[in-house]
């Protein structure tokens, strides 16, 4: 199990959607741990993204956990909690 931190900056209204390359191992399951308190995210075909709640100025964070078995064939869970700044 890891876990990993990671700034972001997004404007009101968009969103960002997050890769999967570098994922040490097969992913089975792809979830938000820890939802936003002023956006939305959410779980495209394994790959997590947030949503800035539009004519919001501010901080928010989330968290999402990759599922699935490592590289040498153990069970892996990777989160990474992003705290967001979101601008106008």
């Amino acid at each position: 199990m890891a876990e990993i931190e990671g700034p972001m900056t997004v404007k009101a209204g968009s969103g960002c959607l997050f890769g999967i390359d570098g994922i040490p191992g097969a992913l089975t399951e792809t979830v938000i741990t820890q939802k936003p308190k002023f956006g939305r995210a959410g779980v495209e075909n394994f790959k997590p993204y947030y949503l800035a709640k539009p004519g919001y100025q501010g901080t928010d964070e989330f968290a999402y956990t990759f599922i699935g078995q490592g590289r040498y064939g153990g069970p892996m869970r990777l989160t990474v909690k992003r705290k967001i700044t979101v601008v106008p």
